[in-house]
């Protein structure tokens, strides 16, 4: 699978715009999901299929205008997708408890023994 990805803010927006989609998404559509730049995305959706968690082709629906290419997670891109949603809600709740002070005890501070 070669070197392992980076989970950037922006890996964590795409994955989520793909996991939350019923069906295959175009490229466009990603981009306005999530706020990010064309510069940001088609390179991610780039790396993600060739980590084999993403998997694309061409619409070749009848419509006018430019073709689209459309993508779709692989089975281990959606498990990838739900970790990478996990680690990001659990590091959300700890940086919040640690914003109120409700980090953990330091050491001696367990309450054992008091």
């Amino acid at each position: 699978m070669g070197k392992p990805l980076r989970r950037t803010p922006a890996m964590r927006a795409v994955l989520a715009c793909l996991a939350g989609a019923s069906g295959p998404v175009w490229g466009l559509l990603v981009v306005r999901e999530t706020g990010r730049p064309t510069g940001t995305v088609y390179p991610l959706l780039d790396r993600l299929e060739r980590a084999g968690m993403l998997e694309s082709h061409w619409d070749e629906s009848p419509r006018p205008g430019a073709r689209r290419r459309l993508y779709r997670l692989t089975p281990e891109g959606r498990q990838v997708a739900r970790q990478v949603q996990r680690d990001a809600a659990e590091q959300a709740v700890g940086e919040r408890d640690a914003a109120k002070g409700l980090g953990r005890p330091g050491p001696g501070l367990s309450g054992a023994g008091a």
